[in-house]
């Protein structure tokens, strides 16, 4: 299986890494909602809160190596990247979302290769959908 743009077979192609960013962009704003929601429940700004929790440890393991014992338990790939992207918060976001962009078209190849339709094409209007009773062929077929 892979992910390429070329439409290969068991690739997504153009149109699937498309709609993969469009899904994506979808999910992360609807991301960014809720902790906006979560932030002001909280009294806090949005911009304190995108870089909370593991993101602090990410960004710290970016700038500093894995120097402290509880950075161990993340892995490396995402502090690696940051890092070399300038280990900056906004970095980490903009790495987040191409990853989200990444993951998401991995997620509907994945799909496709166990029969999903591709998404441009699942909202067009077909004659088949689950449920709907098969014809069966029967021409052709020798009698018993």
């Amino acid at each position: 299986m892979t992910i390429e743009a070329t439409g290969t077979q068991g690739g997504i192609g153009k149109r699937g890494w498309m709609d993969a960013a469009a899904l994506a962009g979808v999910l992360t704003v609807l991301r960014v909602a809720v902790l906006a929601v979560l932030a002001a429940a909280n009294g806090k700004p949005l911009g304190e809160q995108l870089v909370a929790w593991d993101a602090q440890h990410y960004l710290r393991i970016a700038s500093e190596g894995y120097a402290q014992e509880e950075s161990f338990a993340f892995f490396p790939a995402f502090p690696l990247l940051l890092r070399v992207l300038g280990g900056s918060a906004a970095a980490g976001i903009a790495l987040n979302v191409v990853l989200t962009v990444v993951m998401t078209a991995g997620v509907m190849a994945l799909a496709q290769r166990r029969g999903a339709r591709p998404l441009h094409r699942a909202s067009a209007p077909r004659g088949d959908y689950p449920g709907r009773p098969r014809r069966r062929h029967q021409a052709g077929r020798a009698g018993g």
